[in-house]
């Protein structure tokens, strides 16, 4: 019987690690991006790899141009205030999902 059970366990562990589809991706284009150590090289740029990863969104690494992407209020509802939101990820990708954008737009619709 235990080894019945530490089968099923084996099986249950090894579908759960099967591969997500990874398909590669143009880079976005954000309107308006802060570079935050000035104008990056073409070839910086061009060594980030873009991707998306079935249900959980798209992810860049090799980032060498580091950017903030400003989501501005209109002018007549601003107040002022600013947040900025960090994407997560660690030191081979950052997240850049569509919660974190949906956020940024919820409060900039808020002004």
């Amino acid at each position: 019987m235990r080894e019945i059970i530490t089968a099923i366990i084996i099986m249950l562990l090894a579908s759960s690690a099967i591969a997500q589809e990874v398909k590669y991706i143009d880079a976005p284009n954000f309107e308006g991006q802060i570079y935050l150590y000035g104008e990056p090289k073409s070839e910086d740029v061009e060594f980030e790899q873009w991707y998306e990863i079935q249900g959980r969104g798209q992810f860049v690494r090799n980032v060498k141009a580091p950017a903030l992407i400003p989501y501005l209020p209109d002018p007549a509802k601003s107040n002022g205030a600013a947040i900025i939101i960090a994407p997560g990820g660690a030191f081979l990708h950052h997240t850049c999902a569509k919660p974190t954008a949906a956020a940024a737009m919820r409060l900039r619709n808020g002004g």
